[in-house]
């Protein structure tokens, strides 16, 4: 075996080692924000009359109203944010959506999650469609993982089959941390949903 080859060789023994690696450290982290998140949800359903401050904002004109929900482990704002969430209003009742960041001990996003449900998606009565996306402590995704379900939290076996509506097609801004959601909300603006896609408007939803 030439240099060259035993170079090659090596090299992709390396870059193998180093996926490996770095793959088993995402997991090990996506383990740690699911434990930790489930803390802050078990926590907040615990607790959401004494630790929730609301705030009813109303969107760009192009959005709908909506309302934001900020859960902290004390009450007032020295406490430890937790989780941040963002409710859309559906004004024809015919979707609904949660926007969630789940926060780390600095405030820094872990977790965002994007929560959608409709009818009259051609697949299901009622089509739920969850989007999840981890992040490290330097705000890289590591992991997104998205969820196709009915009524009943049973999986969409055809997804193709399934229409959605325009704020499902939407790609959601995702925020590094609390302060960063705050300096929108602090403008009135609607930290969240991006502007419509042109598809989207064409079909007028």
């Amino acid at each position: 075996m030439n240099k060259a080859r035993i170079l090659l060789v090596l090299l992709s023994f390396l870059i193998q080692l180093s996926m490996t690696s770095y793959t088993g450290a995402n997991e090990a982290l996506i383990k740690s924000i699911d434990a930790k998140v489930a803390v802050i949800e078990d926590f907040v359903k615990k607790n959401s009359n004494n630790y929730r401050v609301n705030e009813d904002i109303t969107g760009d004109s192009e959005e709908p109203p909506f309302t934001t929900n900020t859960f902290y482990s004390e009450l007032g704002d020295r406490g430890q944010v937790l989780m941040h969430e963002l409710i859309p209003t559906s004004e024809s009742g015919d979707w609904s959506a949660t926007y969630t960041h789940y926060f780390d001990d600095r405030g820094r996003t872990i977790l965002f999650k994007f929560y959608s449900g409709s009818f009259n998606s051609g697949c299901a009565d009622i089509l739920k469609i969850t989007q999840q996306y981890y992040f490290d402590d330097k705000f890289n995704l590591i992991k997104k993982v998205i969820t196709y379900t009915d009524k009943d939290s049973r999986p969409i076996q055809d997804i193709k089959r399934c229409d959605t509506y325009g704020i499902q097609r939407e790609e959601p801004r995702i925020y590094s941390s609390h302060k960063e959601i705050t300096k929108e909300i602090n403008k009135n603006k609607t930290p969240y949903i991006k502007k419509k896609t042109n598809e989207s408007r064409r079909e007028g939803r």
